[in-house]
């Protein structure tokens, strides 16, 4: 599986995930090190991740409201490309 962030402002890296993600690995192998610096050059970003389940962890909702990222929640059950 592979990641990535994509904006009207530029792209992040592509990043390859190896086995399963949870939470923890989601934090600190892309929110860290990919959103976080990414989003802070770009003043009224929101961010819009999809339901998985790392990414509407307490982990995950903890750190986003401590680096006061605006989000944007994905609508339940709604179709994505991770689907087809």
């Amino acid at each position: 599986m592979v990641w990535g962030l994509i904006s009207y402002h530029g792209r992040s890296n592509l990043l390859r995930i190896e086995g399963n993600l949870n939470s923890n690995g989601y934090v600190r192998e892309m929110l860290q090190p990919e959103v976080v610096p990414f989003l802070q050059g770009i003043h009224g970003a929101i961010f819009q991740q999809d339901n998985a389940r790392p990414h509407g962890a307490k982990t995950v909702r903890d750190i986003c409201s401590f680096r006061l990222m605006q989000l944007l929640p994905w609508p339940a059950n709604s179709p994505d490309m991770s689907h087809f």
